[in-house]
């Protein structure tokens, strides 16, 4: 059913009529939508849906909420006073695949980041009182949607990877410290060193795991 213009200035009533109750049956099918019955729920809402949709512009001292795309999921997200840089997700959006660069964004935009990996070269310039040391050059942003990577430098912290079968037996006092994270462009590059903290047997091998867990915006 269609909304007319009715009545025209030239209808007579009995002809208009048919017409005016079509208007009726087309607003109420309307506001029965999202909407509790208009005779007991006084124009309350019983729940809202929203479409995806691109980001509104906002005049200034405007907000709206929307839903957009994230990973072939539809997320709500809000914006206000005309930032739309500044999309600010209302769900929690996260991606968890074992040994895989991991993230999450939580209602409000914080961001995290977790995974793991292992240490692949030798550091060079290494402080002899600290042999053994290795380092990994990761960037934590790679493979992560745009909305979610890093745009300044988060707080990261890591541990070591215990193998009770290999690394916690052989290498019992092994430590890692982030050497440092830095933000060029899109990759939020992350530079974890491992080290021996006694002065024994360092031994041949590089490839030490690790765990990181990154918190930042």
């Amino acid at each position: 059913m269609a909304y007319n213009d009715t009545p025209l200035a030239n209808e007579a009533k009995n002809a208009s009529q048919p017409r005016i109750r079509n208007n009726f049956n087309v607003l109420q099918n309307f506001l029965a939508l999202n909407h509790e019955n208009p005779d007991t729920g006084t124009g309350k809402h019983s729940f809202v849906t929203l479409p995806v949709h691109a980001a509104p512009a906002t005049a200034l001292g405007e907000a709206a909420i929307y839903t957009k795309t994230v990973n072939a999921h539809t997320e709500p997200y809000f914006v206000r006073d005309t930032v739309l840089a500044d999309e600010i997700p209302l769900s929690t959006v996260f991606n968890h695949v074992q040994g895989l660069i991991n993230y999450a964004i939580l209602p409000g935009g914080l961001k995290l980041r977790w995974g793991r990996s292992s240490t692949d070269a030798v550091f060079p310039g290494g402080d002899p009182n600290y042999p053994g040391q290795t380092y990994k050059s990761l960037d934590i942003n790679n493979g992560v949607p745009a909305e979610a990577q890093f745009t300044v430098a988060p707080f990261v912290f890591v541990s070591r990877q215990y193998d009770l079968a290999n690394d916690h037996n052989v290498h019992p006092n092994r430590s890692f410290d982030v050497l440092s994270i830095t933000i060029v462009g899109a990759a939020a590059t992350l530079v974890v060193v491992s080290y021996q903290t006694d002065h024994g047997d360092p031994a041949a091998a590089i490839d030490y795991t690790f765990n990181y867990f990154a918190i930042g915006m």
